[in-house]
């Protein structure tokens, strides 16, 4: 699947990949950054330079790099090319996925909400009702639905 570049977008991304080209050591990843840079030039990243592009864009967004360097624009456009990834798909289901579980328990009192740790950038969420317990996981890969309790 090829991604296409939004033209707001690939003047940030072209010089993202420059920038992250120049932190680099090892040649072919070097060269990696060259082709993916050529390739958002163009407006369009075939399908063997859309893992590079996921990386590429996953550690702008996730750092705020892109929005402190190229302003908020600039992270909007950025991240609309994400979500058209395949990483950005993924995570738009899941995030879908745990709104779905969510809605079930709308209209309801809640009994109680724990937010817990269960080791480093990975939590829990604890949402009970007097009809159900719903628990999310949070980190750094998104949000899913852990379990769902129903008539606890």
């Amino acid at each position: 699947m090829s991604v296409r570049i939004e033209e707001a977008a690939r003047d940030v991304l072209v010089a993202e990949a420059a920038a992250l080209r120049e932190r680099l050591t090892d040649p072919a990843t070097r060269d990696g950054c060259v082709a993916l840079a050529a390739a958002v030039a163009d407006g369009e990243v075939d399908e063997t330079l859309v893992p590079a592009l996921e990386r590429l864009l996953d550690l702008g967004l996730r750092t705020g790099r892109v929005r402190r360097l190229h302003g908020p624009e600039a992270e909007a456009a950025v991240a609309r090319v994400f979500h058209a990834t395949p990483a950005g798909q993924a995570l738009g289901g899941a995030v879908a996925e745990v709104n779905h579980a969510l809605a079930a328990l709308r209209g309801q009192s809640l009994e109680g909400l724990t937010f817990g740790a269960r080791g480093p950038g990975q939590y829990t969420l604890t949402i009970g009702t007097p009809a159900a317990t719903l628990t999310l996981d949070v980190g750094p890969g998104g949000v899913a639905v852990r379990d769902v309790s129903v008539g606890t």
